[in-house]
């Protein structure tokens, strides 16, 4: 437990020099977001995409300084590397919510934004799950590969998503299938934490998975 902490720690650190491009990043979102738009969505949609290129930070600068031959020199077991790098990503989750439930406070409170709370969860709760499929699909492949050899396979799930968002139409008209939004959207507003949980389930399920097998895939790695 203690080096699985302490490879979690490390994770952070490597965060550290790109502290100014974040702070950039989460201040266009803000004004973006809530400035221009006043949407909890834009701004969390910015949020989730900062929180796919932190995650995988460490990688690339364990790539470049050798961070993985350091580990082994130091008979670090390789599940608890595997660990602490899942547990980043669900701490930076955690602080997004964190962050953007703070700032959505302090809105409501200073300038009575009048931003429903359950709107706010459901909004991070989907874009969450996202992240947490997308991080499952390239964990892996990084501990599998090593990040320079699989930099150019990390990019699928972001085209397969903007493939399935944009063929989404032609294939709904193509089979004649319709969707009521209306009142998709009425039976999540009357039901909004079945949402939540099962947005939840899913990002648990999916790293999870993809624990299992960046474990068998990084300890069967030569370095």
């Amino acid at each position: 437990m203690n080096s699985t902490l302490a490879c979690l720690r490390l994770d952070f650190y490597t965060i550290k020099p790109y502290r100014r491009s974040l702070y950039l990043l989460l201040g266009l979102g803000f004004v973006i977001g809530f400035v221009f738009n006043k949407s909890v969505s834009t701004f969390s949609s910015v949020l989730m995409m900062g929180l796919v290129i932190i995650t995988s930070y460490p990688f690339s600068i364990g790539d470049k300084y050798g961070l993985d031959i350091f580990y082994a020199t130091l008979s670090v077991n390789r599940r608890d590397v595997v660990t602490g790098r899942y547990l980043f990503v669900i701490c930076l989750e955690l602080i997004g919510i964190g962050f953007v439930s703070l700032m959505v406070w302090l809105l409501n409170r200073l300038f009575a934004a009048g931003i429903p709370f359950s709107e706010v969860m459901l909004t991070l709760s989907v874009l969450i799950a996202v992240n947490s499929v997308m991080t499952a699909f390239q964990y892996p492949i990084f501990f599998r590969l090593g990040y320079a050899r699989s930099k150019a396979y990390s990019y699928i799930p972001f085209v397969l998503v903007f493939v399935v968002i944009g063929m989404l139409p032609t294939i709904m008209k193509t089979f004649r299938w319709s969707v009521d939004w209306a009142a998709v959207g009425q039976f999540l507003e009357a039901k909004p934490f079945l949402l939540i949980g099962v947005s939840a389930a899913t990002g648990l399920l999916a790293l999870a998975v993809s624990w299992l097998l960046s474990v068998k895939f990084y300890e069967e790695r030569d370095l």
